[in-house]
């Protein structure tokens, strides 16, 4: 008759309680961790806009820079080349960020660019395009916006200077 090494009969096999228990701890401490990182990730910028805004939220008609020096002051981007963003923006709105709140969606209009802002002001929408009902919409109540109601960023195309042929948005 054998008998088993002394080491072997003295180690029990695993709770299968045990194993579940640490197993669903283990799974729910990752998703808390994911999940607050999501969280912190969607709302680190709070409810101020990094982006100041601008002083009136009337539409802005597209500004063209005059011939000559070229005027850049406190707050205006260039964000890109103007052709090359009107055939991106050709068949659908094309959104767009500088980062942080300065966000903006790109529209053409009888081949003029147009930048609007992304977020309502003193609401929580943030406005999102809705291709197959091709119009914008806010994404916390689902209720489409329409253009007129959404405030411009103002917007100018550069035609002379060391940025000739280019866009950009000031905003301040």
């Amino acid at each position: 008759m054998m008998t088993a090494p002394a080491d072997q009969a003295e180690r029990t096999p695993p709770n299968t309680a045990k194993v579940a228990t640490l197993a669903t701890i283990a799974v729910l401490l990752f998703g808390l961790v994911i999940g607050g990182g999501l969280y912190w990730s969607l709302h680190r910028f709070g409810s101020k806009g990094t982006c100041p805004a601008t002083a009136a939220l009337q539409r802005a008609p597209k500004q063209v820079a005059p011939k000559g020096p070229q005027i850049n002051g406190p707050g205006w981007q260039v964000v890109g080349d103007s052709s090359a963003l009107i055939m991106e923006t050709a068949g659908s709105a094309y959104y767009l960020t500088m980062g942080g709140r300065c966000e903006y969606w790109l529209i053409v209009r009888n081949n003029t660019l147009y930048a609007y802002k992304a977020r309502l002001p003193g609401s929580t929408c943030a406005i999102i395009w809705n291709q197959r009902a091709h119009s914008f919409i806010c994404n916390a109540t689902k209720v489409i916006v329409p253009l007129t109601q959404l405030p411009e960023w103002p917007a100018r195309m550069i035609t002379s200077g060391t940025n000739n042929g280019s866009f950009e948005i000031n905003f301040s």
